[in-house]
């Protein structure tokens, strides 16, 4: 789960830096389900009684204790959580930790 906001520029530019590698396209297709929760999503959520956003941001604050952006999160299949809330600083970095996560 990637959280983010459309009018963040620091998760626009991991957005480009990560998810534009072939290698990290291929990784999270084959190995895991992806999500992107956007902070700031404006729709209504009949089922949460807020906007998306606002749900998104309330589980953001409960996981990470802040609403900094951009934020990563792993649930691995015995349902640990692995977070990381700081942002990548290349290609390697961010394929270290899926490797990690897997």
């Amino acid at each position: 789960m990637f959280f983010a906001g459309h009018t963040c520029i620091g998760c626009k530019k991991q957005e480009k830096l990560l998810f534009s590698s072939k290698e990290i396209q291929e990784t999270l297709l084959q190995n895991f389900h992806c999500f992107i929760a956007h902070v700031d999503d404006k729709t209504f959520s009949e089922q949460h009684s807020a906007t998306y956003g606002t749900y998104f941001s309330q589980l953001q604050i409960e996981l990470f204790e802040n609403q900094e952006l951009p934020n990563f999160l792993m649930i691995q299949h015995n349902g640990n959580i692995t977070i990381h809330n700081k942002s990548f600083q290349s290609v390697v970095g961010f394929e270290e930790w899926l490797a990690y996560v897997e």
